[in-house]
């Protein structure tokens, strides 16, 4: 039995996918403590040859975990994300 380890990102390298498609079982391993600026809450993409950060907000404290770190959805990052991405990508080939 293959069990792949691994605590939440957003929208984590295909390296974690690949990961947990060779598991029979995933855990998630959310008991870890939060980090500001770290891949937990954001992720890296390129548009136009150049880096760009995408942050999900979040509200938390020092030293708090993972599973209790709350989304801040009173920031419009969902769209502001998704517009990101359409005009970064709209015009790549499929």
């Amino acid at each position: 039995m293959r069990v792949a380890i691994h605590q939440p990102n957003f929208n984590p390298y295909l390296g974690v996918v690949a990961k947990y498609l060779l598991a029979d079982h995933i855990v998630h391993l959310d008991t870890v403590q939060f980090v500001k600026n770290e891949f937990q809450n954001r992720n890296k993409i390129v548009l136009n040859g150049q880096p760009h950060w995408l942050t999900v907000p979040v509200i938390h404290s020092y030293q708090q975990k993972i599973n209790e770190v709350v989304i801040d959805n009173r920031r419009p990052w969902r769209r502001k994300h998704l517009k990101t991405l359409e005009q970064g990508y709209s015009k790549t080939p499929c």
